[in-house]
Formats: C-alpha cells, structure tokens, sequence
C-alpha cells in the first residue's frame, strides 16, 4: 500500500514539475511571436529589420506547434487512438528531410553534422513515412541541443537477422550520467528539471519516439553514452522492402523529389472554392492560392457554399476543388461533405480545420471527403495538397521558353 502511493506521489509530482516547466515552454515562444509583433506595427523599422522580425515569429510558431502536436501525440498513443501507416516511404527523402532540419540548427551551434550509409539500403521500404521522419527528427534535434562541441552522426544501415533498418545517431555531447539513464523514456520528465538548466524542452521526445518506434513494431534505445563523451542513440525497425527499392549506397544516387510549391514555374490553374469562416484564415489562404495562380471564391459557411457551387454548376463553370473548414455556422464541412456526395457529385474536397485528432480525420473521410490536412498549415503543405486532387498543369508557353 505504502508502495502504491509512494508510486502514486511521484507520477503527481512529475506531472506537476511538467505542467510547471510546459508553462515556461510555451511562455518563451509565446513571448518572442508578440514581442516581433509588436516591433512589426512600429513603420520606422527598416526592410532588412521587417523580414528578420518576421522569421522570428515563424520560427517560434513553428516551437509552439511542435511543443502542442508532442502532448497530443502522447495522449493519443496512450489512449491507443494514434494508428500508423503501412505504405510505400521514399527512405533516402526521410534523411534529406532530417538533413534539411538539422543542418540550420548544427551551424547555428558551430558543429558538423553529417548522414552517411554503413552499406548500400533499399530506395523504398513499407513503413509509416511521417511516423519514421518524427522519430529521427526528434532524435536528430535532441542530440544537436545537448552537443556545444564536436558534431552529430546518423548512420543508416541494413542488419540481420531478419533484416532489420538501423538508424544510429551518434553525438559528441554532454553524455549521461548512468543513475539518469532508466529517466530518459519516462513521460513528463527531464534529467535536468533546475531553474539553471541550460537545454530547455518538454521532456516528451524520447518517450513520444520510443512510442512511436514500437507502434511500428521495432524500438529506440539508448546504444552507448558517458558523461562528457556523448551519446548513441538507436531506432531500429522492421526492414520491409517496397516493391519499386532498389539499393543505394549514397543519398546523392536518389533524385530529390519536386512539388509544386518548390517550383515556381507550375501554377495552380484552377477554380477554387474556399469555405471558412475566420478572416485571418481567409485572408491567409486566399493570397497563397491566388499567388499560386488559382481562382478564389469565399464562402463563410457551408449553406453559402452549396448555394455557390450550385450557381457555377448552372453557369458551367464549375468548381475545380473545395476547400472547406470544419467547424462553421449555419452549416459545419461534415455536413457540406455529405449534402454534395448526396447529390452525386465527385468535387474533390479537402478538410482543413483545427480539429487534429485521429476520429476527426476519420470523420472526414466517413462524411466524403477526399484529403485532410489539420490547422495551422504552412504555404507549401496547402499547395501540394491541392496539387493531388487537380489534374497536372500543362506549362504555358511562357513557362516553356523560361525552362529553355
């Protein structure tokens, strides 16, 4: 009984230090997206100055995302709603993906970072994509935020038995001491937890990785560390192989994948219908698509946007996609979805709204939606999802004597 409480306490009371230490992680982003804010209305500041002040804020939007989507990820894997994927992942664009993340952040500390292949691995393997990236991403950056010195090494390999995918990410950091270590996948704690601590974090992504890595049905672990000597870390997988892999040796022997939003010669040459009822989000969205090329028309709710799409289906102009938030008045997108598929028609339609848990895509696809992306959602994610539901843009004549 002592033991149950004795148990019972200390859970409260690491719950109680994260709840303290979640309060000053959101605080500090919370503090630099309104200070840079405020310096943006002042109209004296210089162009240079704007566009630095600008960056700022979307690097601490991007914290204050992260932060958020970690404590959802963990309420979702405890509660068993979080599902995987079982699909093709490009796996040589999973590590540029890390690469392209973790460099900024390893030149801005003075330390090298480098991917490197142990032995030639599969192009494609059978895995969650998204699943796999957050857990090297979050490994990646923990090891770069507890390295001053040295460098940061991942290195991918291939082993038996049973063909097993290896990812090891070796740094040259602070290490850990060995009473620390059985701390380090525990939700809501941190081995440094003091007022003086010099690394920040929530202390959720090694539990939240680890998690993940045996949904997939393999783990992360901890492979070797000692104090002021570094760290290695693991994830290791089950090794499926895709239909369509071929072995590789380097990562430069894959071609980058394009999409439209990293080429600016495509164009979204379409007719668009947006329904979503907040203004910041209108306005957002508006000017990404219309700068992309597309034709924009606002509804605020879904009754307006039933009545539109069935003015330009009389006209013979009809839509070309539907973009639509969830939660609206008069009429929510659940509802919108359902009264179009009703009626027999095949517009493609994209959710976008706030509602990111897993039963609210779920829901989005029971009531005829075709995609779902969650809010907020940056230029180039809104522009490749639209990209997969439009029939690809041929190149104007324009475009043809810009590429030659």
């Amino acid at each position: 009984m002592n033991e149950a409480r004795r148990i019972a306490e200390s859970a409260n009371l690491a719950k109680s230090m994260f709840l303290a230490n979640m309060s000053h992680e959101l605080r500090t982003p919370l503090t630099a997206v309104l200070g840079y804010a405020d310096l943006l209305l002042d109209q004296s500041i210089a162009e240079g100055e704007r566009a630095s002040h600008a960056a700022a804020i979307k690097r601490a939007g991007e914290h204050l995302l992260r932060i958020i989507n970690q404590v959802l990820d963990l309420s979702k894997i405890d509660a068993g709603q979080l599902l995987v994927d079982d699909a093709v992942a490009a796996l040589p664009r999973i590590l540029r993906d890390a690469e392209r993340i973790a460099l900024p952040l390893a030149r801005e500390k003075g330390i090298e970072f480098d991917i490197r292949l142990a032995k030639p691995i599969p192009s494609h393997v059978r895995t969650d994509a998204v699943r796999l990236s957050q857990i090297l991403i979050n490994l990646v950056a923990n090891a770069i935020k507890f390295t001053d010195e040295g460098s940061v090494t991942v290195v991918a390999d291939c082993a038996g038995p049973g063909d097993r995918l290896i990812i090891d990410i070796e740094d040259t950091g602070v290490g850990i001491e060995p009473l620390q270590v059985q701390q380090l996948f525990t939700p809501f704690t941190q081995i440094d937890m003091s007022v003086t601590r010099r690394h920040g974090g929530t202390g959720l992504g090694l539990s939240i990785s680890r998690k993940l890595a045996q949904l997939l049905g393999g783990d992360v672990r901890l492979l070797r560390s000692r104090p002021g000597d570094g760290s290695t870390f693991r994830i290791e997988l089950p090794l499926r192989r895709a239909a369509q892999a071929v072995d590789i040796s380097s990562l430069d022997e894959s071609p980058p994948e394009t999409n439209l939003s990293q080429n600016p010669r495509l164009m979204l040459r379409c007719n668009i219908l947006l329904a979503e009822d907040s203004p910041e989000n209108q306005r957002f969205l508006t000017t990404v698509l219309r700068k992309a090329g597309a034709q924009v028309t606002l509804a605020a709710n879904g009754r307006e946007a039933l009545e539109l799409i069935a003015a330009a289906e009389s006209a013979e102009t009809p839509f070309d996609l539907l973009i639509t938030d969830i939660q609206m008045p008069i009429l929510d997108g659940f509802n919108l979805a359902r009264e179009l598929r009703g009626r027999g028609m095949n517009l493609p339609i994209i959710a976008l709204t706030a509602h990111a848990m897993e039963e609210d895509r779920q829901r989005c696809f029971e009531a005829g939606c075709n995609d779902y992306a969650s809010k907020p959602i940056s230029r180039a994610t809104l522009l490749d999802t639209c990209i997969r539901w439009l029939p690809k843009p041929a190149p104007s004549a324009t475009d043809s004597v810009a590429i030659l």
